[in-house]
């Protein structure tokens, strides 16, 4: 409950101030295998961006009544705006936990179906790219098979590492 009153506070003030929060408008989508193995990743991003984003005013009485949760809305939203390939074969994430390190918000997500063996790993995320025309979308990839970054924007929103 704290980090749901954290957050609509939060949200109903940025549209105020939001060039005050942060100066750069970036999400960082970090790609790894947990220490069991297993593909995992987390997406880092600015809340007050989401909340202009996903209209968040538009939602607030609903979460408050219980109808809906911010965890079912930022999912919406990341699987709307992020799509991850393997192998050439789309991959669904969900939310196995988030982290609040104001005034950002980390979310850990868990990637199905599981590989073991990777040939290629595409990336595209349109993330925040309808708000801000200098946004910023870094991906990291950290696993055994390979290491590298991508950085998409408005031009490049899509990339693809190859094994």
């Amino acid at each position: 409950m704290k980090f749901l009153l954290v957050f609509s506070g939060l949200l109903l003030a940025a549209p105020l101030n939001m060039e005050e929060l942060h100066p750069i408008h970036l999400s960082v989508t970090e790609i790894y295998r947990s220490d069991a193995g297993e593909l995992e990743m987390s997406i880092t991003f600015f809340m007050d961006d989401f909340g202009n984003a996903v209209h968040y005013e538009q939602y607030q009485e609903k979460i408050s009544n219980g109808e809906l949760s911010v965890d079912d809305l930022i999912m919406e939203y990341l699987q709307e705006k992020t799509q991850i390939l393997l192998n050439g074969k789309a991959v669904e994430y969900t939310l196995d936990r988030k982290e609040s390190n104001f005034p950002s918000l980390t979310c850990y997500l868990k990637v199905t179906p599981q590989l073991h063996k990777l040939t290629s790993l595409t990336v595209e995320n349109t993330m925040m790219l309808e708000l801000f025309d200098d946004q910023r979308n870094m991906v990291n990839v950290r696993l055994p098979e390979r290491e590298g970054s991508m950085l998409l924007d408005k031009k490049k929103t899509k990339a693809t590492a190859n094994f």
